[in-house]
């Protein structure tokens, strides 16, 4: 799970308030990163 990597990291400073390390997964972190590189051509 790809939380644990980031569970002692600060993430609701780095990415907003309201998120926790356990919703960082690699299908959210995926997901995140498609909309970015679609956004950007």
């Amino acid at each position: 799970m790809s939380f644990l990597n980031f569970a002692s990291k600060p993430i609701e400073r780095l990415l907003g308030v309201g998120l926790k390390a356990k919703d960082i997964t690699d299908h959210a972190l995926g997901c995140a990163l498609d909309n970015i590189a679609e956004e950007s051509h």
